[in-house]
């Protein structure tokens, strides 16, 4: 229950609609509470002329007691019909305030938990499931929006009308009161009795719900996987077992919130039952009039559903308080980069590493081990080395997607963990190994990080890249939709939509990791030449081969995470080392 406190400060913010939904909830009780007792008043006036007409032979009785009955049964009438629709007129603006409110929290909520995962480092995305961020995003903050909306709403209601009626019934007969009542006691105890049970399981099935998510959404992003080693069957089969799982646990839940029914129906029926009989003694005894007892039935059926309400609400709080707690799990973490506040528009000199060294927490593997370089501003760089030597971690921390364990690196004599973070990474534009492409169009994609958004802009950059003839082979060119994840598209045309993006926002350094690995290699050749005639700025290349780094200033050769050697194609082929004999089994 303590992780539904956090969102006090929604309530707070919302406080107006929920202190008018509050009133709102007292106006409709009131006009409710009130109907009965002239319901009740309307009986005793029947009963009454009915007592007075039958004294009179039917010939003889007087107008004047025809008229009562008839104007006092339809005054009554009347009343009730009124208070009937007053009630319904605020239980219409009970919800329209306390339900709408809980929509406007849920959006609130939804934009603060979306704004977190965004803050949140690379390593927070290697650690959790992108099935279990979207349950977390979606189906648990649908049932915390279910507690502070009808939740709220008929616990409030059933306090309100509690009170209301009991002050009712203690009013026209104390006695009658607790009788009716008796029973009320047990149902509350039988309700704190299961709901005991509840919290554990709502926990239990909100977890193996996040891993079916998890899994359903693997299934589909390795579709292609599957299919080619023909695992559909297995596939299927691990998903009716989790399926089964689901709703193995998704009974026994049903099952123990079924049991509050069936209590309270046997309760309910109880107090009508012990309200005739004692109501009856007491009519007998001349202590209450007939009319007493309609309206004490009709109270009890009044707070019977409210009462019964209670289980599926003590249902809805137990799921929102481990929904809440999973939510606040997330929003407690802080990235473990900080950001710096020094700003930062240019990059006129030179990035340098210097003993950097870097272990991935979840694994354990130390990727570079004492790192040192200079990168000077407009040169163009290649860091080349063989499979696992380190190349990839270091366009990590240069774009600082991590910070290194131990070392510094400075662009213009500034550690780049002192920077603005949006303001360093403007600067710079990483084409990555595992290009993500967004299931928009080709324009869209090429233009996601630029201001301007015309069609020319987005043709310019993608035959920079080597793409516009593939694209004009499209039937819808530049608005061809490519897909999930660019699922429409080949390899080397994902990889060279990439680069026109990264160009696009025309950064001052451009990062490509393995950028080229799906190419053949004129395409590369062609597109190294364009990347050399129009970018001004800084250009490093991550790759394994060296047919394309002949030309580049500086080659920087990394061995299980260290730098083995560096300098220019021609000094490191003379040095017969670590280059040469990589150049040397490529040509093989």
């Amino acid at each position: 229950m303590k992780h539904l406190q956090s969102i006090n400060k929604y309530l707070l913010t919302y406080r107006y609609r929920l202190l008018a939904g509050i009133l709102f909830i007292v106006l409709s009780n009131f006009f409710g509470v009130l109907a009965p007792v002239f319901i009740r008043s309307g009986i005793d006036l029947v009963l009454h002329n009915a007592k007075l007409i039958s004294a009179y032979d039917q010939t003889l009785i007087p107008p004047g007691i025809l008229d009562n009955f008839y104007s006092g049964v339809l005054y009554f009438s009347m009343l009730t019909i009124i208070l009937a629709f007053m009630r319904g007129v605020f239980l219409f603006f009970m919800r329209q305030t306390i339900i709408v409110m809980s929509r406007y929290i849920e959006y609130d909520q939804k934009n603060e938990l979306f704004a977190k995962y965004q803050s949140l480092d690379v390593l927070f995305y290697k650690k959790n499931f992108t099935g279990d961020l979207m349950t977390r995003l979606t189906e648990d903050i649908s049932k915390v929006r279910m507690y502070y909306g009808p939740g709220l709403m008929y616990t409030i209601n059933l306090l309100v009308l509690t009170m209301l009626v009991s002050y009712q019934m203690i009013r026209v007969s104390g006695t009658l009161a607790f009788w009716s009542m008796l029973p009320l006691p047990l149902m509350l105890i039988c309700i704190f009795y299961i709901n005991r049970k509840l919290e554990s399981m709502s926990a239990a099935i909100q977890t193996k719900l996040s891993a079916l998510n998890t899994f359903v959404q693997e299934s589909f992003s390795g579709i292609r996987v599957i299919k080619a080693f023909v695992r559909q069957t297995v596939f299927t089969k691990e998903f009716e077992q989790s399926c089964a799982d689901y709703r193995k646990r998704s009974l026994a839940l049903v099952k123990l919130e079924a049991i509050y029914f069936p209590v309270i129906a046997f309760l309910v029926g109880l107090s009508i039952v012990l309200t005739i009989y004692v109501g009856g003694q007491l009519v007998k005894a001349g202590q209450i009039s007939p009319g007493v007892i309609v309206e004490f039935v009709i109270y009890i059926n009044m707070v019977a559903w409210p009462f019964a309400a209670v289980g599926w609400v003590t249902a809805l709080v137990q799921q929102a308080a481990v929904s809440q707690g999973r939510i606040n799990e997330f929003l407690r973490m802080d990235s473990s980069l900080k950001n710096g506040h020094q700003a930062i528009q240019n990059f006129q000199k030179q990035i340098q590493l210097e003993r950097v060294s870097f272990t991935y927490p979840e694994t354990g593997i130390m990727a570079l081990k004492n790192v040192s370089f200079n990168i000077t501003s407009g040169s163009k760089v290649a860091i080349v080395g063989r499979t696992g030597s380190g190349k990839s971690t270091l366009a990590m921390l240069l774009t600082r997607a991590f910070d290194p364990d131990q070392g510094t690196i400075t662009i213009d004599g500034i550690p780049i963990n002192q920077l603005n973070m949006q303001d360093y990474r403007k600067l710079i534009s990483l084409v990555p190994q595992d290009v993500f492409i967004f299931s928009d169009t080709i324009k869209s994609n090429i233009l996601f990080g630029s201001e301007r958004r015309d069609l020319e802009e987005a043709t310019y950059f993608a035959k920079l890249a080597y793409l516009h003839h593939d694209v004009a082979d499209f039937n819808e060119q530049y608005e061809t939709l490519v897909g999930e994840r660019g699922v429409t598209l080949s390899g080397g045309q994902k990889q060279r939509l990439a680069i026109a993006r990264a160009l696009a926002r025309k950064p001052k350094i451009v990062i490509l990791d393995d950028a080229l690995s799906a190419v053949d290699t004129v395409t590369e050749t062609q597109l190294m030449r364009n990347l050399y005639e129009v970018i001004s700025g800084t250009v490093i290349l991550i790759t394994h081969r060296v047919s394309s780094i002949q030309d580049f200033d500086n080659i920087i050769v990394l061995e299980q995470g260290q730098v083995a050697e560096q300098g220019t194609h021609e000094q490191l082929m003379s040095n017969k080392a670590a280059y040469y004999n990589l150049v040397q089994d490529q040509h093989t």
